[in-house]
């Protein structure tokens, strides 16, 4: 058996036929009309015009990217030595890290709009009762999702799915500080022992951490 011979076409051609396409004219009537078959028209016609859009899309895609990098880089010069100011609450902050704060925030950088988020969040923790602090939240979550900071909208997500969680500190007036704090405590006894045999010890010690337990000779001292 020969090979089977692949015909090949003018570009004019094709592009003829995709300008008769974009005219109104059907798959199956080019394919009729002109001979040709269903399937290379149908390539010419819809898969080179796909192909066109994601060509234009992923340039458009490009130069996004490459005026975020270019406004990351911006950032980064602007927050060079200022890592530690954006971890303290304003009230902790040296009366040069305010100024320095100042002067960024006027600049309208992400990092500056995410700490003013996060410091406005805290204004939770004042709010007199369930409903208020209800009524906060549901503002400041609007706030969040819409700053347009990836890591807000996660963080702000977050809280949307722990809300009721989140509500109850009116009520119990806890924060997670206590539990990283038992953590801590559990995780350290953890590492002094190397280990332990069994699982059934290793709660065992955990809960006479927890009680703050205090012993003597072996006695529990009251």
């Amino acid at each position: 058996m020969g090979k089977r011979e692949v015909k090949r076409y003018q570009s004019e051609f094709k592009e003829t036929i995709k300008e008769l396409y974009s005219k109104g004219k059907s798959v199956k009537e080019l394919s009729s009309e002109y001979g040709l078959p269903v399937s290379t028209v149908r390539q010419w016609v819809i898969y080179d015009a796909q192909d066109l859009k994601q060509e234009a899309l992923s340039i458009k895609e490009m130069k996004s990217l490459k005026k975020e990098l270019l406004d990351l880089k911006e950032e980064n010069e602007v927050l060079k030595k200022t890592r530690y100011i954006w971890l303290k609450n304003e009230a902790n902050l040296t009366d040069m890290q305010k100024s320095t704060v100042e002067s960024i925030s006027k600049l309208n950088l992400k990092t500056s709009r995410a700490y003013q988020i996060r410091l406005n969040f805290q204004a939770f923790f004042s709010q007199p009762d369930r409903e208020s602090g209800e009524a906060f939240l549901n503002k400041w979550y609007y706030w969040a999702t819409h700053s347009q900071l990836k890591p807000i909208i996660k963080a702000a997500k977050t809280i949307k799915a722990h809300w009721d969680g989140v509500l109850n500190w009116f009520e119990s007036q806890l924060t997670t500080g206590f539990i990283e704090g038992m953590n801590g405590l559990i995780q350290a006894a953890k590492s002094k022992a190397r280990g332990y045999r069994s699982d059934r010890n290793f709660i065992a010690i955990a809960y006479l951490l927890g009680a703050k337990l205090k012993f003597r000779n072996g006695k529990q001292i009251t």
